[in-house]
């Protein structure tokens, strides 16, 4: 619960007992992606498409909201909704099964608290890594890959390379594009490792974190190509 209000200046007991009114941004569930990878991305279109709308209108009914915006996404689509809301009832939204997440922007009357940041510092180097971006269907032409520089905490740029290799593949995990298709950014290889930047520690933890990128085309290799048939369809 107290995560919720963390940034601001007021007591937890106090704001689940609050009546002012909240700022804030709701993202709303947009399905149960189980078995997504079954079915066709016009399925999935269906699926998400009606979710979502489910999701905005249990939304609105539950907190009788009249002056909501969607500020990320469509009326057919809706994906991030603001509006004000009383402090006290954004408890009972954070549990809500159609919201995936929330942020308050601000309360009123209620500072923000000021971020200080620790002493101690890291040491971070600069990696430069290549990835494929493989996009479910595709089988030939041009693909888009990318270059990023990403920071990694190490002693020095051999401990950076090795933790590169670990931990840069962890994270090919697929994501459902626009056109809602899987697609799969493959770490390839680490292309270099330049100097380092000593940071100061604060959280969230830097490592990982991409500094840069830039997108190339190169002719489809063999082996990126990612086509499967679909076992199912959703009833």
């Amino acid at each position: 619960m107290e995560e919720i209000i963390q940034g601001f200046d007021i007591e937890l007991n106090d704001a689940m007992q609050s009546e002012k009114l909240a700022d804030v941004n709701i993202i709303l569930f947009d399905a149960n992606r189980d078995g997504f990878m079954d079915i066709s991305p016009e399925t999935r279109k269906v699926i998400i498409k009606t979710t979502l709308q489910k999701s905005y209108a249990s939304l609105k009914k539950d907190f009788k909201l009249k002056n909501s915006k969607i500020i990320l996404g469509t009326r057919v689509e809706p994906r991030v909704i603001n509006d004000k809301i009383i402090l006290k009832s954004v408890f009972s939204l954070k549990d809500k099964t159609y919201v995936k997440h929330l942020v308050i922007n601000s309360i009123e009357g209620v500072e923000a608290k000021e971020v200080s940041q620790a002493a101690p510092t890291d040491r971070y180097f600069s990696v430069k890594a290549r990835f494929g971006i493989l996009i479910e269907g595709q089988t030939n032409g041009l693909q888009t890959y990318e270059e990023s520089i990403i920071l990694i905490k190490a002693a020095n740029e051999n401990e950076a390379e090795e933790r590169a290799n670990v931990l840069l593949p962890e994270s090919e995990k697929p994501y459902l594009g626009s056109e809602k298709r899987f697609v799969w950014f493959r770490f390839e290889e680490v292309l270099n490792v330049t100097g380092y930047m000593d940071i100061p520690r604060i959280e969230p933890d830097l490592e990982g974190t991409e500094v840069y990128y830039e997108w190339k085309k190169r002719k489809l290799p063999p082996e990126n190509t990612w086509v499967w048939e679909y076992t199912k369809e959703h009833d």
